[in-house]
């Protein structure tokens, strides 16, 4: 099946965040006065069309908006992707702040099999531990792991736990300290010069340029997340990148098409899919489409 190719779909169930990160695009693109939801029918529309096609890949309810600020309707999702594709991965990440007001009532009835919650006030790892205490998430120890997982969690900045039926519970302490950002699909790039904008983080590290990934040089290699990712903004907009955004003006013509019209199936076949697969693919970088020209994912 042609969705065998497909590792990871990305699905925004509603729209809010609660922050305007200087080193995201909210800063500019509001997230915060309205919250609009994907509708329930499209969303289990959605969810079917999936498991026709033979789907086995992650599916994570993160975007551009914080999860948790309504984890009712978050709770149901993830529980009606349960039932509908029971075996695969779901995961979210979340900024912290409505973990740290509620406590578990976010993650009681929450069937994810990971949660990520980014520090990004720089509050520490002895607060990762106080916040694991208020939402009875049991601290794992980082003993055992071996290769890339040893790697992946032997740093001081991080701590491991488990939630009931969540798997597994990261914590990232000092979340602007320890990362390196994206441009955005060229939202942090000036048009005139090419070169990445300066970027002041304003919350944790306060005050401290943040540096971009490989500086933010200009791309000459070849691309496959088009091809293994799929990005649903809460409009239904597929994009064919994860940085691709439908609300932002300058990405409206690079959207794949909309799942309250057609089929993910349909839409991933495209004609203007596979022809945006191909390009990102093909090495031809001269060609790339702006928002790609100074990417260093894929």
């Amino acid at each position: 099946m042609i969705f065998d190719k497909i590792k990871k779909i990305e699905v925004e169930v509603f729209s809010k965040c609660n922050r305007r990160c200087n080193w995201c695009p909210n800063v500019a693109l509001d997230r915060l006065k309205e919250n609009f939801h994907m509708d329930e029918e499209t969303y289990l529309r959605l969810l079917h069309n999936l498991k026709d096609n033979g789907f086995k890949g992650e599916i994570s309810f993160s975007r551009y908006n914080e999860p948790t600020a309504n984890h009712k309707v978050l709770q149901k999702r993830v529980r009606q992707a349960k039932e509908i594709l029971p075996n695969n991965y779901m995961l979210c990440n979340t900024n912290g702040d409505y973990l740290r007001r509620k406590g578990d009532e976010i993650l009681d009835g929450l069937m994810l099999d990971e949660l990520n919650i980014m520090d990004y006030d720089c509050r520490g790892i002895e607060h990762g531990k106080e916040l694991f205490k208020k939402c009875n998430i049991k601290e794992k120890s980082k003993k055992g792991f071996t290769g890339n997982q040893q790697a992946k969690y032997s740093a001081n900045n991080k701590l491991i736990g488990e939630y009931k039926n969540i798997k597994i519970v990261h914590y990232y302490a000092d979340w602007p300290k320890h990362h390196q950002i994206e441009t955005r699909g060229g939202f942090f790039i000036d048009s005139k010069t090419g070169k990445p904008k300066k970027v002041i983080s304003n919350y944790g590290n306060k005050g401290v340029e943040v540096p971009f990934k490989k500086n933010a040089t200009r791309r000459k290699h070849p691309c496959n997340k088009p091809t293994i990712n799929m990005n649903i903004d809460f409009n239904g907009v597929v994009n064919p990148c994860c940085h691709i955004r439908s609300d932002n003006p300058e990405h409206e013509k690079y959207g794949l098409g909309n799942i309250n019209e057609m089929s993910v199936h349909e839409i991933y076949t495209s004609e203007k899919a596979v022809k945006f697969r191909k390009l990102l693919m093909s090495g031809n970088w001269q060609d790339y489409p702006d928002p790609c020209k100074y990417c260093t994912k894929g």
